[in-house]
């Protein structure tokens, strides 16, 4: 499905297509997976948060160079 960031509750268009079973199954769980998990919120939180992760393993990273 494809949606419109104007209408994102109605998509714009619709492709079926057919899946493998074990691909399927993957997919559920991602999605599953992506459900449960919380937003960061914007671009920029998403990359502070991302910043301040690394500099909180980077001296480990470094000790193990």
């Amino acid at each position: 499905m494809l949606f419109d960031s104007s209408n994102p509750g109605q998509p714009v268009s619709v492709v079926t297509i057919k899946i493998p079973e074990r691909q399927c199954k993957l997919l559920k769980d991602c999605l599953s997976t992506a459900k449960q998990t919380t937003t960061t919120g914007t671009l920029v939180d998403s990359k502070q948060l991302l910043k301040q992760k690394y500099q909180a393993v980077k001296k480990k990273i470094l000790a193990k160079l």
